[in-house]
């Protein structure tokens, strides 16, 4: 008679274990640094009503889907760093299970429960991980979907039928309006189906083509505002052009010195049938089963990802960038579970999971102990020290009054509107812009540290019409406070 396993041993309370364990580390320190610069920008647009939220998104470097999560969420949970944080929280935590799920499927022939705990694990410690899970944006939202488009792709490819296939176009489609990098992402799974096609497995190639073109045909909406920001970052970008070592430095960046360890066993899960060596341990000699192909689902799309990435900014603008890749190193993270479970002692397997778990731990410990400066709520705590009722404040770029906003106790001085992207002003502009402070008796402003031209221009005017009485900086920006105006005093 076989004896059943202990309850804190059975995998539905392991499971829970390791999410109760990715969720505590993600809620500590939630709330430590302010709002940056990036996070503003995302509840800055997802504030506005629906039809501005897709305008201001259009105009930006990524498609809709997270901006319309948050608009929604902000009308629940309200707009502080906690609350919108959470939203990634969630998502982060979701994409630890479905690593799981996804390790599960594709591993089944050998230790698939197990592996799936151990991907969940990675997923639960990785730092990168956990800084994406911290954050207001899409990238939690990313690697979640990139996980659950890759389930459907596996339960299509074992067992093909018409709605296995429609939950695939639905999850992809998500996938496609939650970040432009999922593109790669999408074409190397398509990929991967014509690999298999030509060998022994033969799904159904027709439907499958039919289904990315309905996926094709969904994102269409979006088209044109992706072809826009293509046009856009044409010439003079932020991001710096690749080097080829920088696709070292970027698998240190994420696994630090864990790197070597997860590529290799990322090679070991995707070897389809290892040599017979006589002295090679037993679990180098076994050959995978035949299902074992459909983790090409997964290594393709993270080779390829980092593959297309990396050309097209040779070819393009350089668009190569860790956070950008997030869906990509996701995967890797449930292939290199995937090669630990090829193991077949379990003490090994334990000693092999218990040395990545190790080497994450000092990488989290700098993650958690880096120094953060107290940039907007030390800004906003000079205003409501010094401020007065009739102040006004200024802002710019203007995003970042949302971050003012979530650590002010209580309103906001009078906010002057100033409108993004504005770059050309002439001297009637700044006149313009700077009518509502005629009736201030002084005014707030808070401006990116290095001069831009609209800043500087806004600086310059008030400066003419107002004395300067403090400047104090935080971080990247300063705070400059304007007595009454020269004909008022």
């Amino acid at each position: 008679m076989v004896s059943e396993r202990p309850w804190w041993r059975s995998p539905a309370f392991l499971t829970l274990l390791v999410l109760a364990l990715g969720l505590a580390l993600r809620l500590l320190l939630l709330e430590r640094e302010d709002l940056w610069y990036d996070e503003a920008i995302s509840i800055t647009q997802a504030r506005q009503d629906l039809a501005g939220l897709v305008r201001a998104t259009a105009a930006d470097n990524y498609p809709p889907l997270h901006n319309l999560l948050l608009h929604f969420w902000i009308e629940f949970f309200g707009v502080s760093a906690f609350a919108t944080r959470m939203l990634s929280v969630t998502f982060s935590v979701l994409a630890i299970w479905m690593a799981g799920r996804v390790a599960k499927l594709v591993f089944d022939e050998r230790g698939g429960e197990r592996a799936g705990l151990i991907a969940m694990l990675l997923m639960a410690v990785a730092w990168f991980q956990i800084k994406h899970g911290q954050e207001t944006r899409m990238y939690a939202l990313f690697a979640f979907l990139a996980l659950w488009s890759s389930e459907r792709l596996v339960l299509w490819l074992r067992a093909p039928s018409t709605r296995t296939l429609c939950a695939y176009v639905a999850t992809t489609t998500l996938l496609a309006y939650c970040h432009y990098f999922a593109i790669f992402f999408i074409a190397c799974q398509s990929m991967a189906v014509f690999v298999l096609w030509l060998g022994s497995r033969k799904p159904p190639l027709l439907p499958w083509v039919l289904g990315q073109l309905v996926v094709v045909v969904l994102f269409l909406p979006w088209l044109s505002p992706m072809l826009g920001r293509v046009g856009a970052v044409q010439g003079d970008f932020w991001i710096e052009r690749p080097t080829p070592g920088s696709l070292v430095k970027s698998f240190k960046f994420v696994w630090h010195m864990a790197a070597p360890l997860v590529l290799l066993f990322i090679l070991i899960a995707v070897q389809p049938r290892l040599p017979r060596l006589k002295r090679a341990p037993a679990w180098l000699r076994e050959p995978f089963s035949e299902p074992a192909q459909t983790r090409l689902v997964l290594f393709l799309p993270f080779a390829g990802s980092f593959a297309l990435a990396f050309v097209l900014s040779y070819v393009m603008q350089p668009i190569y960038l860790e956070r950008y890749l997030i869906a990509a190193t996701t995967v890797a993270t449930v292939l290199c579970a995937g090669g630990i479970a090829r193991v077949t002692r379990g003490d090994q397997q334990a000693l092999l999971v218990a040395l990545l778990v190790a080497v994450s731990v000092p990488e989290l410990f700098v993650y958690y102990h880096a120094p953060r400066e107290p940039l907007w709520r030390a800004a906003a705590a000079e205003v409501q020290r010094d401020g007065g009722s009739s102040d006004m404040l200024l802002v710019w770029p203007p995003s970042n009054s949302v971050c003012l906003d979530s650590d002010f106790v209580g309103p906001l001085p009078p906010l002057i509107e100033l409108p993004h992207r504005h770059l050309l002003w002439s001297h009637d502009d700044i006149i313009e812009a700077l009518e509502p402070t005629r009736q201030a008796r002084s005014v707030w402003f808070f401006r990116e540290r290095h001069f831009s031209e609209p800043a500087t221009k806004l600086h310059d005017m008030l400066a003419h019409e107002r004395p300067l009485l403090s400047q104090n900086g935080y971080a990247s920006m300063t705070l400059e406070h304007f007595g009454p105006r020269y004909r008022e005093r």
